[in-house]
């Protein structure tokens, strides 16, 4: 799961002050290929999905066979043809054959996207000058290519993937500036060995690490989806100012004030923001397109956005009206025509008009990618397809 994303995004939510929270797809459900799966998907490990067996992970294909036998500690979705694998406790990627692409060396390691993935290096390959100033509870986050080389150095205090298009990916990132420090009144020659780490400024970087536009004035800045770079300043003064979250664009100028006491990222061209406690929605230029009225509210698609009303999640289309009354407990957004749904503890999947596709039987369900979904009930756990027949299962356990 992108753990970072969903702690950014809380963290964002306390940082303005506000009640609401958005509910994320839980688990690896970042935007997948939907429909039949090509050649050149397979290729790309589309078709691959992680199963648990007796504690060791490894993947099936889309009609259930077992094609990569479990034999890691950890196994996750494919993106863009490798996925993260743990072997002894470190992070490595393999491709959709099972081979290791990549060496398991990383103490961490997050999907990759664009050609980059974010790593946390072993110490051996950490500068020695950034090795010597960093405290042994904080590690700096790396750059590496799908080969393992890594493009940019281990000298980022806060990353976010890379977005964009192919030839113009960006990634917003601060980094680490490690300084000498001298007492004030003291011989300069004596303190010479005494070094200071800190963070600098947000910038955004380019993939092979150079600098396209430096971020004075940010305090927070969320990933890149469709050209707009969510970030948050200080604005105002005291009683009066506060933080507030505006949009600024892949070069850095902003596109549209900050204004908002929290803001999402742009998805069908819609994107949550929060005004007065309330969740709404801008289009790209910034206008409110759907007036702040809901508690929560998730991303488009499909045309289809979760929102939460009254304590109840429903689903609203581009223009705000409601296509399926709030009435679930837990509502995410569609995935491969589908979308999650739960209600007094039971998982099922809604279609677009809000027709229940697959009944809530679920004790615990995930989002459909590349036609699978996984699910579990009282006695058996394992992977669905879109009309909710099982094509793998295996008898429920705890260690997903």
């Amino acid at each position: 799961m992108n753990y970072l994303r969903s702690v950014a995004l809380l963290a964002l939510l306390v940082l303005a002050g506000c009640s609401a929270t958005v509910v994320e797809t839980p688990f690896e459900e970042a935007a997948r290929p939907a429909g039949p799966v090509s050649d050149a998907q397979v290729a790309a490990g589309a078709d691959r999905f992680p199963i648990a067996v007796d504690g060791r992970w490894g993947y099936i294909d889309g009609s259930g066979t077992v094609v990569i036998e479990p034999q890691f500690e950890e196994a996750h979705a494919f993106a863009e043809g490798l996925a993260r694998v743990a072997v002894a406790g470190r992070y490595g990627y393999i491709d959709p054959t099972g081979v290791l692409a990549v060496d398991p060396r990383f103490l961490r390691a997050f999907d990759f996207s664009l050609g980059r993935a974010r790593v946390v290096l072993p110490a051996a390959e950490v500068d020695a000058r950034s090795r010597d100033a960093l405290p042994e509870a904080r590690r700096l986050e790396a750059f590496i290519d799908t080969g393992g080389t890594v493009v940019v150095p281990a000298v980022l205090a806060e990353a976010r993937d890379f977005g964009g298009e192919q030839d113009a990916a960006r990634a917003p990132v601060v980094r680490t500036r490690i300084r000498n420090y001298v007492p004030l009144g003291l011989d300069l020659l004596s303190f010479l060995s005494l070094r200071l780490q800190d963070a600098g400024a947000w910038e955004i970087i380019g993939p092979d690490g150079q600098a396209a536009a430096r971020l004075e004035n940010a305090n927070v800045v969320l990933g890149l989806s469709e050209g707009r770079l969510p970030f948050a300043t200080d604005v105002g003064g005291w009683p009066f100012g506060g933080e507030r979250w505006g949009y600024l664009g892949a070069d850095g100028s902003v596109r549209i004030e900050p204004q908002f006491l929290a803001a999402f990222g742009f998805s069908e061209g819609r994107a949550a923001v929060v005004v007065d406690d309330r969740f709404g929605y801008i289009d790209t230029t910034g206008v409110l397109v759907i007036p702040p009225q809901f508690e929560q509210a998730g991303a488009f698609a499909s045309e289809r956005a979760p929102v939460r009303r009254d304590g109840r999640w429903g689903f609203v289309d581009r223009d705000g009206r409601l296509v399926v009354a709030p009435h679930y407990d837990l509502a995410f957004a569609f995935s491969d025509g589908l979308a999650l749904v739960a209600r007094d503890g039971r998982f099922g999947f809604v279609a677009p008009d809000g027709a229940e596709a697959i009944s809530l039987q679920f004790d615990y369900a995930r989002s459909f990618r590349n036609g699978l979904a996984y699910v579990r009930a009282a006695s058996q756990e394992g992977y669905i397809d879109a009309s909710g027949t099982f094509v793998w299962t295996q008898p429920a356990s705890s260690s997903r």
